[in-house]
């Protein structure tokens, strides 16, 4: 990671980290039948349609710093 600084190097670490864990956890979570079904209907509920987990890892995979810095 030539250029960077060491805090550049630990932040996209910890990113890539923070992004593989968030990743997992929604895959785990998702294994109970009862947290599938809550999990369908919240989403309906909130944005009308519902987003297959492969497309909520993708999602996640995508996210980058420049996007953390405009939330």
């Amino acid at each position: 990671m030539a250029g960077m600084s060491e805090t550049e190097v630990c932040v996209k670490i910890e990113l890539s980290r923070a992004k593989k864990q968030l990743q997992s956890m929604l895959m785990m979570n998702l294994e109970a039948r009862p947290i599938i079904f809550e999990d369908v209907g919240r989403q309906v509920l909130s944005t009308g349609h519902r987003k297959s987990p492969q497309e909520l890892c993708q999602m996640i995979g995508r996210f980058h710093r420049t996007v953390q810095k405009h939330l």
